[in-house]
């Protein structure tokens, strides 16, 4: 049984096709990797569910963190996690996270769902994705607890040093996405940018000096800075060299480097909570829609297909 969470996890965002999904999970399971992280927006947790079915590997041999979609917080929290189960084809989820921000009122109505579903033997740990200081302390205020988990953006160009700086204090554990976008591709939801000439030029010298790629530069240095990672590949070679994240240290000298290029902090990311809190108080979403929720139903899942160009093969 693993007790604490993997301090590497496999990502599977957008990867939505059954042949590389049987393909990386094995290859993953196989080289060391004991963490799956997953969720109900990505549409893939049936795809997951059923190559884990194939592999001849005991359930409490590795760790699977899944995440319950805002659509559901307010009435459908403790089914969707029932419907979670029911794809991944497990009878727990080691770690489920309420995925993005709501309004409050719906945030605390969940994270309780949450804990009835912990209580019930549903998961194991909870905890959110993409909170700020507020809205932690705001779950704390009213259940009692803080969450296990904060999974939030991490990388060399957006770090969220006051979130960062609380979760480490309550002892929340830091999980990091989007860590090597900067290099190769802008992330489209957060600002920032990427890395410029001179900082990508940078980071190659740093990869040379260390015979590894870019890409194991830019996730050892949110590993270094006590985040589980999240590295996501569809390449099972690059999903296995991954792994290989240990056999990499950045110096003090390296760390302090890379802590200058970071252009997107907390001060940015109150001023995007603030737009998406107007935004949501200005156009509410219809109740509807919360009815209908997410990955509930086939009538669910069309409607956010259609919407999202989401296609799953």
């Amino acid at each position: 049984m693993i007790n604490e969470m993997p301090k590497i996890a496999l990502g599977t965002w957008l990867v939505r096709n059954s042949k590389i999904i049987d393909e990386i999970i094995p290859a993953a399971l196989n080289n060391g990797y004991k963490h799956i992280d997953t969720a109900q927006i990505y549409f893939n947790e049936e795809l997951i569910g059923n190559t884990l079915e194939k592999l001849n590997i005991k359930r409490e041999d590795y760790w699977i963190t899944s995440k319950v979609w805002p659509l559901n917080f307010k009435y459908h929290t403790y089914q969707s996690i029932e419907k979670s189960l029911e794809r991944l084809k497990t009878n727990y989820i080691d770690a489920m996270l309420l995925h993005s921000i709501e309004n409050d009122q719906n945030i605390i109505t969940a994270y309780k769902e949450l804990m009835r579903a912990r209580e019930d033997g549903l998961v194991r740990n909870i905890g959110v994705s993409n909170f700020d200081v507020r809205e932690l302390k705001m779950i704390k205020e009213h259940t009692g607890e803080y969450p296990k988990y904060n999974q939030i953006i991490a990388s060399v160009k957006q770090r969220l040093f006051e979130v960062e700086d609380f979760c480490k204090e309550k002892g929340i554990t830091l999980m990091g996405y989007s860590s090597i976008r900067p290099y190769y591709d802008p992330n489209p939801y957060y600002e920032g940018g990427s890395l410029n000439k001179n900082e990508k030029s940078i980071i190659d010298e740093m990869a040379n000096k260390h015979n590894v790629s870019p890409a194991m530069i830019l996730q050892r240095y949110v590993s270094q800075n006590e985040y589980v990672i999240l590295p996501k590949s569809k390449n099972v070679e690059r999903v296995i060299s991954n792994f290989k994240i240990d056999d990499v240290a950045l110096s003090d000298e390296e760390m302090k480097k890379l802590n200058e290029f970071v252009t997107f902090d907390n001060n940015d990311w109150r001023v995007m909570l603030k737009k998406q809190k107007s935004k949501n108080n200005e156009q509410p979403k219809d109740d509807e829609k919360y009815k209908i929720g997410l990955r509930l139903s086939k009538e669910a899942d069309e409607i956010f297909k259609k919407k999202y160009n989401i296609s799953v093969k």
